[in-house]
């Protein structure tokens, strides 16, 4: 038993240095993503205002928006499907812990103590304080953009 309290432990303190080195490095992605995407809609854009648009360049920039959210769609989706694969087994190994203490009088201490390692450590991965990394970030990030390209559109473009 005091094997797999050091082994939970050891994967808690594994996840919180995971959590340090890749914070920043996930906000900026996230940033350079939205930013790219709406580079490529603000061209857009200004080529539609200065009638400029031609049948090139609305398949360049339809081809490059495409990539560019096929990218997206290959490397922030797995990355936040695989935190909340983390979160979910997390969870699930703290009811196993609470279960077995309640019910294996002999081994209670050693449960109660994996019971306070899992909700110490294995927190969701919270970037640089602003978002966890979870489910739903990919959601509200879709949600940003489209809210900020609809603003663009509607300053832009006369009615």
């Amino acid at each position: 038993m005091e094997e797999l309290y050091d082994m939970i432990k050891s994967i808690g303190k594994i996840w919180k240095v995971t959590n340090k080195i890749f914070e920043l490095k996930v906000l900026l992605h996230f940033i350079v993503a939205f930013e790219q995407l709406l580079t490529y809609t603000c061209m857009l854009l200004v080529y539609v205002k200065i009638n400029t648009l031609t049948s090139h360049l609305i398949i360049s920039h339809i081809a490059a928006i495409t990539t560019y959210l096929s990218k997206i769609v290959l490397v922030e989706i797995p990355l936040c499907v695989a935190c909340e694969e983390f979160y979910t087994l997390s969870a699930q190994t703290r009811r196993i812990a609470s279960l077995k203490a309640s019910h294996d009088l002999s081994t209670k201490r050693i449960w109660k103590n994996i019971q306070r390692v899992i909700d110490t450590d294995f927190q969701k991965l919270c970037v640089c304080g602003l978002f966890d990394l979870d489910a739903v970030t990919m959601v509200k990030f879709c949600f940003v953009i489209t809210t900020y390209t609809i603003v663009s559109l509607q300053f832009a473009l006369p009615c």
